[in-house]
């Protein structure tokens, strides 16, 4: 007991000092705020985002493969596709087209999970929406099943939904491939992160005019940038490109798409 009390008394000036320490270093974060810097708590959706991404990163061994697809077809087919309520839009032509390839490049609809890789069976591609305060991404069921006109109905109708917040959360779940846009903000080629635990994305650039070469003369034509990233312990280079090639086929053919 006498040593037991001799430790506890040669310890407590360390104690006390690391004490002071600690109570320093509180002291000087609190004041070592700059002058016009604010803190602002972040939201419960922007801590999930950012947890979700930090692991797609830190799990995932991702690349990105680039191309573009002559939409010029597409721009004048879109105005005269029949049914539906909603005019279908550049990405709802990507999303039809990689519902209708997927099912020929199942590594790019499946997930790793416990050293083994899981192919879910279906194809349900998750639509990625930009809300206030974030990302959300609601899932269209079953996509491979849609036709055109009803992709548009059903990617307006997720979307608006989306960003009113009047989607349940089932409404998220079971994606197994995701497409996301930033066309409507001029940017061509980025890098998309996949999201988790799926093992590809498709990226959707802006519609921009290119001349390009027609027999002897140039023309003009509407090209699509598409930025595909994929999750190597899954899917290598080459097989990925084969993919990318055949989405480009179908929006370059868009009749195929209806």
């Amino acid at each position: 007991m006498f040593g037991a009390r001799e430790a506890t008394s040669a310890d407590a000036p360390e104690t006390r000092q690391r004490s002071k320490v600690a109570s320093n270093a509180q002291e000087f974060a609190a004041t070592s705020q700059r002058e016009g810097e604010t803190r602002e708590p972040t939201s419960r959706l922007r801590k999930v985002i950012a947890e979700r991404m930090h692991d797609s990163l830190l799990e995932t061994a991702q690349f990105t493969l680039t191309t573009t697809a002559d939409v010029t077809d597409f721009a004048t087919l879109r105005s005269d596709v029949a049914g539906g309520a909603t005019k279908p839009s550049y990405t709802d032509a990507v999303v039809r087209a990689v519902a209708l390839v997927l099912p020929n490049h199942p590594l790019l609809n499946s997930r790793f999970e416990d050293d083994a890789i899981v192919n879910p069976g279906v194809v349900n591609i998750g639509l990625a929406v930009a809300v206030e305060e974030g990302l959300l991404v609601p899932v269209v069921n079953n996509a491979d099943g849609l036709g055109l006109a009803e992709m548009a109905d059903t990617t307006g109708d997720l979307a608006a939904r989306a960003r009113n917040n009047e989607l349940g959360a089932d409404a998220f779940d079971g994606g197994t491939f995701t497409v996301t846009a930033l066309g409507a903000q001029g940017i061509d080629h980025f890098t998309p992160i996949i999201n988790p635990p799926q093992s590809a994305i498709l990226g959707v650039g802006r519609v921009r005019e290119v001349p390009a070469r027609f027999g002897t003369g140039l023309m003009w034509r509407q090209e699509l940038p598409l930025s595909l990233t994929v999750d190597h312990r899954i899917n290598d280079g080459y097989p990925s490109s084969l993919f990318l090639a055949e989405v480009v086929e179908l929006l370059e053919a868009p009749q195929r798409l209806i």
